[in-house]
C-alpha cells in the first residue's frame, strides 16, 4: 500500500505547483505585472513612508514623510480613464509637523484637485493667509498631449 501512496503523493505535489525548483523571480514579477495590466477597475490603498537625513550641521537634519492614498480607478475606457483618490500627506521637519488632505479626480481627460486641509506650523502668517484662499476650491488641468502632464501620462 505504501508503494502506491508514495508515487501518487509525488505526482500530486508536482502537479500542484510545489516543485523542488523555484520559479525565476524576474519571471514571477513579469507575470504579476502582466496580470496587473489586465485589471480595468480597481480599489487601491497605497501607504508610502520615508525618512531623509541631512549631512551633519545642515537644517532640517531629519525629514520624515508619510503619504496615504486611497481611491478607485476605472480604466475600462482607454481613451478616458477615471480616478477618484484621497491623499493624506504628513511631513515632519525635525520638530515641526505639517499635513495636507487632498482630493484628486481624473475625468474626461481633466485632472481635478482640491486641498481640503492644510497644517503648516512655523510658516509665515501672511503665507498661511494667502494659501488658505485656495483651500476647498477645485482646480483643474487638462490631460491632453499638449499639456506637460499629458506628456507624462502617455
Amino acid at each position: 500500500m505504501k508503494k502506491i501512496i508514495v508515487p501518487f503523493l509525488v505526482v500530486g505535489i508536482l502537479l500542484s505547483g510545489c516543485t523542488l525548483f523555484k520559479q525565476d523571480p524576474q519571471k514571477a514579477v513579469n507575470g504579476g505585472v502582466a496580470k496587473f495590466s489586465e485589471v480595468k477597475v480597481m480599489n487601491s490603498d497605497l501607504i508610502l513612508n520615508g525618512t531623509m537625513q541631512s549631512p551633519a550641521g545642515e537644517q532640517p537634519s531629519n525629514v520624515k514623510f508619510s503619504i496615504k492614498a486611497t481611491g478607485k480607478t476605472d480604466l475600462a475606457d482607454d481613451s478616458s480613464p477615471k480616478v477618484d483618490s484621497a491623499l493624506k500627506v504628513e511631513l515632519a521637519f525635525d520638530d515641526q509637523k505639517g499635513s495636507a488632505d487632498v482630493s484628486l479626480r481624473i475625468v474626461d481627460k481633466k485632472m481635478f484637485a482640491k486641498i481640503e486641509n492644510l497644517v503648516m506650523p512655523g510658516a509665515d502668517k501672511s503665507f498661511v493667509e494667502q494659501f488658505s484662499s485656495i483651500l476647498n476650491t477645485w482646480w483643474s488641468m487638462p490631460l491632453t498631449e499638449e499639456s506637460s502632464i499629458g506628456k507624462l501620462t502617455k
